[in-house]
Formats: C-alpha cells, sequence, structure tokens
C-alpha cells in the first residue's frame, strides 16, 4: 500500500482499562495494522488520539494511567 502525504506509522492511544499497562494502551502502527486492529474489534470509540509523535502518545498514555 501506498502513503501518500502522510506519515507511513503513528501511535495510537486508547482509553485504559484498571489493568491496563503502557504497552496496551500506547502502540505504534502502519495503515495495515491498524486495519487489522479495527477488523479485529478495536472501536472507534476507545481510541483516544492518533499521534505523529512518539514522545505525544507516551505522554497522553501515561497521563490516562495515572488518572484510573
Amino acid at each position: 500500500m501506498r502513503v501518500v502525504g502522510l506519515p507511513e506509522t503513528f501511535w495510537v492511544v486508547t482509553n485504559p482499562s484498571p489493568r491496563s499497562e503502557i504497552g496496551d494502551i500506547c502502540f505504534n502502527c502502519d495503515f495495515r495494522k491498524f486495519a487489522l486492529q479495527v477488523r479485529g474489534g478495536l472501536d472507534a470509540e476507545k481510541i483516544v488520539a492518533i499521534c505523529a509523535a512518539e514522545d505525544e502518545a507516551v505522554e497522553l498514555a501515561t497521563h490516562l494511567l495515572q488518572a484510573m
């Protein structure tokens, strides 16, 4: 798949559950992996953010986990 004008990879942050760890709610993806995640049950309502930068995604995920 060709990706035009967008980054090849990006970071997805989802809502945590009480037992979530950072790797459960913050992961990098490409468009193919993202499509597989959605097909596997990732609901758009559970996605908090899609970030281009890892540091921004990790910061958000850490904040969400601390708020639990």
